[in-house]
Parts: structure tokens; sequence; C-alpha cells
């Protein structure tokens, strides 16, 4: 299992239900890693995707709330039950895409992290759980994303010590 996020300097993650910043070419990143694969976000993150779930790749929303019946969508209660519903997707890559909740409970699972990051801090109101350094992630790429003047940066972390999921 991996993670993306784009963080701030502050490593904000959202202002009112959407990411701090929108960037294309963060934008387009993100589809062409994650198409294809199963991806697992929270409710609250589902709700802000614009045109529902995320096309060409396996939703899967933990949730205690959702409807079970929502189309296009697996809803998961809990962690077991996630880790169950994940095993239909073997085949594919997992990514954790959001929000503050979801990064919470699965980054101790998670092997790396594909951070845009920007040293610049915005207006937020909901944070990344804890910033990957301190947790002793090693960063292993730090490329400035393209047309940016390395205002915005591609980061590649890997978590040391994973735990089994």
């Amino acid at each position: 299992m991996k993670l993306i996020a784009a963080v701030d300097g502050a490593w904000h993650i959202g202002w009112e239900n959407r990411t701090v910043y929108r960037l294309p070419q963060d934008l387009h990143a993100f589809r062409q890693i994650t198409l294809g694969s199963a991806v697992v976000m929270g409710r609250k993150t589902f709700d802000s995707l614009p045109e529902g779930p995320l096309d060409g790749r396996a939703n899967l929303v933990l949730s205690r709330s959702m409807a079970e019946q929502t189309p296009g969508i697996t809803v998961c209660r809990d962690l077991d039950q996630l880790r169950a519903r994940l095993a239909d997707f073997q085949d594919r890559p997992c990514w954790v895409i959001g929000g503050r909740e979801i990064y919470r409970q699965l980054l101790p699972f998670c092997t790396h992290a594909r951070i845009t990051y920007t040293s610049r801090i915005y207006p937020a109101d909901c944070s990344f759980p804890t910033p990957l350094p301190e947790l002793g992630w090693v960063l292993e790429a730090d490329e400035p994303v393209p047309d940016t003047y390395g205002v915005f940066r591609f980061q590649e972390y890997r978590n040391p010590a994973p735990e089994p999921f």
C-alpha cells in the first residue's frame, strides 16, 4: 500500500473540503500514477470529487456512515473489511488518497509515499497527521515539478518499517 498527497510547507492538505492548492501538473501526475489501481479514501474525500468515483480505478471508501449502495464505489466500514476487500484487488497497486483520518489510520501500513510539496503555506483547516520526516520516513527522490520554477516538488518517501496489512 502506498499513499499520495499534496501538502504545503506546514503539511496542510485541505481547506473547506478541497486541496489547499490546485496544480495542473499535480492533477495530471495523480491521474497517471493512480490509473488502473485501487484507491482508498474517506467519505469527505469522496464527497469532494467533482465527478464522483474516479474513472479507471477501483474506488474504496472507508466510512462508518456512507450508504452501502453508492454506485461506483465499495464501502468498507472498518480496517478488517478494507483488508478483505483489497484482497479482491491484489493484482493492482493500492493508493491511499486521503483525507486526514484515512492517512492517520493507514500510514503505518504504507510502504511508500508520493508527495507534491511546496514550501509555501496556504490557508487550511486540515493537515496531514504527522509530516513524514518526523516519522522517520526516508526521502528518496525530490524533483521540481515541471514549469513551476522549483516552487513545487514531487517527492518520494519510503517507510523503513511498514507494518503488515
